[in-house]
């Protein structure tokens, strides 16, 4: 049986799908006017964050692109971003989809080196293509870039140390996520893997390239989502995994799988626990598994050794198999929320409030499991606004 939630998926695709292409019909025209009055549109505005360094416009060599989109006003977590980006050493340039009221400006100065306003147009990749050349106008020497967005809570604990193991990698493209290649509707789609852009770091090897510039340049802002992930998100790794740049992600599908491949009985106990799982077969499933494991160690206590060793096997490579299904066919950050946190060192977690992102935020603000992975207070007071 197909779950209501499955339908409304697949007709959100259709819709977006739709819709990109009434605006490719008409869109070519905004992007033109656009660009033409690219200096009135972009408004920038300096910032107290000023680097030393010479012939630089206050920048340091490490670089911080935050793509911001808060128009009903700047949350605590925002500044929280951005000073974990100086503490780290990267000099901060904010560019916001939308007007700023004078009390973000002034807090927004307190931690960035500049920052633009800029209307919402073309979406995270809009944001991103103004700032990139803005800041290749300046001609500016640049080390690291880091290319980050307000659609995370990031970092969500102290003890994160995700940029220092982007900056020690000696890959030139890195992402926080990477992205499966197969996507499951209602029917199978295809999709060439690409990191999430959400987080990347890009270093001066390909900053310096006339060929990211170009991708850039010739970048076509949408005001389709459909579009902005294709033309964008897609197309950015494509271009730059293609021509054979070394590159490393930090959390993708097969990691978790190799996790799997290699837990013992209690560790799949409490993966299992902390799935989360939208689909209501892989719940029927999911609560057989743990109600088979109850019953498994009551055998551990009446049977022979043999006999527990031999059906602990058999329970232990079908919860291995269960676990794979759930993280498989569902959002891999959604489905193990804890993992990444405890496992892989991925300290950033999705505002989206779909379904099953909601149920893992729901998860993570649950008393035992938020002392456990010592969130940010702050995060965990804006997790629970956002959920109400």
């Amino acid at each position: 049986m197909i779950q209501l939630w499955k339908v409304k998926r697949e007709v959100n695709r259709i819709k977006q799908q739709t819709h990109a292409l009434g605006l490719m019909i008409f869109e070519p025209l905004i992007r033109y006017q656009y660009n033409k009055n690219i200096n009135k549109n972009r408004l920038v505005s300096q910032g107290i964050q000023q680097s030393s360094l010479t012939l630089n416009h206050g920048f340091g060599k490490k670089v911080a692109l935050f793509l911001i989109y808060q128009p009903k006003g700047i949350s605590y977590s925002t500044y929280q971003t951005c000073q974990h980006l100086i503490n780290k050493g990267y000099s901060v340039l904010a560019v916001c989809n939308h007007a700023l009221n004078e009390n973000d400006k002034e807090k927004l100065a307190q931690q960035t080196t500049q920052f633009i306003e800029r209307p919402n147009f073309g979406y995270d990749f809009g944001g991103y293509r103004d700032g990139i050349l803005y800041l290749k106008s300046l001609n500016i020497t640049i080390s690291n870039l880091i290319i980050i967005n307000d659609s995370i809570w990031y970092p969500v604990i102290p003890e994160d140390t995700l940029i220092e193991r982007m900056e020690y990698s000696s890959a030139s493209f890195l992402g926080a996520l990477h992205m499966s290649s197969e996507k499951k509707y209602l029917f199978k789609v295809k999709k060439t893997p690409f990191f999430g852009s959400f987080l990347l770091m890009i270093k001066q090897d390909i900053y310096e390239l006339d060929l990211f510039l170009q991708f850039w340049k010739t970048y076509p802002c949408s005001d389709s989502k459909y579009l902005t992930i294709k033309r964008g998100e897609q197309a950015l790794s494509t271009t730059l995994l293609k021509h054979a740049f070394k590159s490393e992600y930090f959390y993708d599908k097969s990691m978790v799988y190799q996790y799997i491949d290699h837990a013992n009985r209690p560790e799949l106990v409490k993966l299992l626990k902390n799935s989360v799982i939208i689909d209501n077969k892989l719940a029927y499933e999911k609560a057989d598994a743990l109600e088979k494991e109850k019953q498994l160690s009551k055998l551990d206590i009446s049977l022979h050794n043999i006999t527990v060793s031999l059906k602990e096997q058999v329970w232990v490579n079908d919860a291995k198999r269960l676990l794979k299904k759930i993280s498989g066919k569902q959002n891999i950050l959604s489905t193990l929320p804890i993992l990444p946190f405890q496992q892989f060192g991925v300290s950033y977690l999705k505002k989206s409030l779909d379904p099953h992102n909601r149920q893992a935020l729901n998860l993570i603000i649950q008393e035992h499991i938020n002392v456990q992975l010592n969130l940010y207070p702050t995060v965990l007071k804006e997790i629970k606004e956002r959920l109400k």
